[in-house]
């Protein structure tokens, strides 16, 4: 009996150690800059577009895609990730008007990010659409991992103790 007390209290302490280091967890990485940058008019169509987060990204997950005023996605080609930033080439002699670039990023701690920054070429023209014309769903996301940790801890915890304190009766 011994051995299984010692056991439950062992469990029980990394079980309530894991659930203290998730915490640091839920800092997800942030935009921290692009080009070109939220409501900026430019004169000319840029070549690329780039963002830049405060941390290493993982390439699983992530896309970025430039919305016309159509709902059309002007990026030629995939989307590139190196390290801290995603860059994208721009399809050629884009028009003057509105565009939107929406991203979406995975953290190094598994959780997606994502966002849109709105910018025009020239004069502003027609709004960006909210769906791209493909019909394409944008996931906002989740907080699945957190809560499944949590949950597991706490499912774990309240076994140890009811092996601890079920051990005492006899």
């Amino acid at each position: 009996m011994r051995l299984l007390r010692f056991i439950g209290v062992a469990v029980a302490g990394l079980s309530l150690l894991m659930l203290w280091s998730v915490a640091p967890a839920a800092a997800h990485a942030q935009l921290i800059g692009s080009t070109p940058e939220a409501d900026e008019v430019l004169d000319a169509a840029p070549s690329e577009i780039e963002l830049e987060f405060n941390e290493v990204l993982i390439e699983t997950g992530s896309t970025m895609l430039l919305i016309d005023s159509e709902g059309e996605n002007r990026v030629a080609g995939d989307a590139v990730l190196d390290g801290r930033f995603v860059r994208a080439d721009v399809a050629p002699d884009l028009p003057d008007g509105s565009y939107e670039i929406r991203w979406r990023v995975v953290s190094a701690d598994g959780h997606p990010i994502n966002g849109r920054i709105p910018f025009s070429i020239g004069a502003p023209g027609d709004p960006v659409p909210d769906e791209p014309a493909d019909g394409g769903d944008e996931d906002e996301g989740s907080m699945t991992m957190p809560i499944v940790l949590v949950a597991g801890g706490v499912v774990v915890v309240g076994v140890v103790g009811w092996l601890v304190l079920g051990g005492r009766r006899r």
